[in-house]
């Protein structure tokens, strides 16, 4: 159990059933993610989208949250 997840009052008989949601929900997302990328790139994703080649980092490498 992580802490926090429910606060200091943690019922150890509703665990089972958390992680039960918890990989649920973990999947779904995975399989939404999977979807979404063959349709964004049907061939997936190559070396140019990661690296120019260079040996320095690309703009790609930037950090994406600075204006």
């Amino acid at each position: 159990m992580m802490p926090g997840v429910w606060g200091s009052d943690v019922d150890v008989k509703e665990t089972p059933l958390f992680y039960k949601k918890l990989v649920d929900h973990r999947e779904n997302y995975r399989k939404l993610r999977t979807e979404e990328l063959a349709k964004l790139r049907p061939e997936g994703y190559t070396l140019k989208d990661v690296w120019d080649g260079t040996g320095s980092e690309s703009e790609r490498h930037s950090d994406r949250a600075s204006p």
